[in-house]
């Protein structure tokens, strides 16, 4: 019989409490969809490239599906890192045409954060798996984390209070040191 592990942290799950305790506009079950969306892309992907899923993890760097790649090559490890956000933008695009501007920009901030080139997001794993060097990926991922933190600090005054980019630039910038120690 084969073994397939799901793991939820105990920080995934406060945080995630909290989201939905200060969640006022209804967007934590549109994010959820659209992370579940994005989620099948990367799944599909495995089973048709032939790698072996092994677990599914919901973790505070988001979630993640691990599976056996031995015996796929770089471009297949590429395309299963790409299709979470081409399925998320897919679904952005559909939401936006079927009338469903909410849930299109969900998904649409989903992908785009997702396909940043830093840590364990989409976009780092591309970085990591074309350049394999490590130094490279923790610079890109300290660049984005900085450019974000930046970026958030000027939102953060601008809006008068929306701290969401300043939180993900920081975000970003401590999975930087703690996955590239």
């Amino acid at each position: 019989m084969k073994r397939f592990d799901f793991f939820i942290s105990a920080p995934f799950a406060v945080a995630l409490a909290l989201f939905i305790y200060l969640d006022t506009d209804g967007l934590v079950p549109l994010f959820a969809a659209a992370a579940l969306i994005h989620e099948f892309g990367h799944f599909a992907a495995m089973k048709i490239l032939g790698a072996r899923v092994r677990g599914f993890s919901l973790g505070l760097t988001g979630a993640a599906i691990t599976y056996n790649d031995s015996g796929i090559g770089t471009f297949s490890e590429v395309v299963i890192a790409l299709a979470g956000p081409v399925f998320g933008g897919i679904a952005a695009l559909a939401a936006a045409l079927l009338g469903f501007p909410e849930f299109a920009g969900v998904s649409l901030a989903l992908t785009l954060i997702n396909l940043l080139p830093s840590g364990q997001l989409d976009g780092g794993r591309v970085i990591a798996i074309v350049f394999r060097s490590e130094l490279l990926t923790f610079a890109l991922n300290c660049a984005a984390g900085f450019v974000l933190l930046l970026f958030g600090i000027y939102v953060f005054g601008a809006s008068g209070g929306n701290f969401t980019c300043l939180l993900l630039g920081a975000w970003l910038l401590a999975d930087s040191f703690v996955n590239n120690r």
